[in-house]
């Protein structure tokens, strides 16, 4: 009874760190596009999108346009992308080759007017057994033009929810 006991504890051990070496790879993967993201790297920034983003070469650029003018509509008026942060992973669901998982983005800008800190949501989806991670931020599901391409997100899985924009405005003098 203690052999088939020690074995399934092994067993479920190897199980918890194979889902952590996942999870990492998830995060690592999330941080190499957050920068370039904030570089305006869109080549590298491009390797990231799930492929149903891409069937036409403008899509990505596309979202690479609506994400850049945010971010520079803060840059005209003398802000910056002060830092971009990532949540764990939720728990990975797989169908076939199609695994996904979800985790928080928070995104710190600064201006001389006001301080905002913005979570979103990312799908994670790998076609790859969890090697590659491409990643989109779930408010493009809402943008007529980009919706009919949002990767389907299974059924089982549970994201996390985003908080609602913290802003914090500056005392300005005149």
């Amino acid at each position: 009874m203690k052999t088939g006991m020690s074995i399934l504890l092994v067993f479920i051990l190897n199980l918890a760190s194979a889902q952590t070496a996942v999870e990492t790879i998830i995060k690592t993967q999330a941080m190499q596009m957050g920068q370039a993201l904030a570089k305006g790297d869109s080549k590298t920034f491009g390797r990231y999108l799930p492929k149903e983003m891409l069937k036409d070469p403008k899509d990505g650029q596309q979202i690479l346009k609506l994400i850049d003018s945010g971010f520079n509509m803060f840059k005209a008026f003398g802000g910056e992308v002060k830092k971009i942060t990532y949540g764990h992973p939720v728990a990975i669901v797989k169908n076939g080759k199609k695994w996904q998982s979800g985790l928080l983005q928070t995104t710190t800008i600064v201006s001389p007017f006001a301080d905002a800190e913005l979570e979103s949501v990312l799908l994670a989806q790998s076609e790859d057994g969890g090697k590659n991670w491409t990643f989109i931020d779930l408010m493009f599901r809402n943008i007529g033009e980009i919706k009919d391409r949002m990767p389907v997100q299974l059924p089982k899985l549970a994201l996390p929810k985003a908080a609602p924009p913290k802003i914090t405005m500056k005392e300005t003098r005149q």
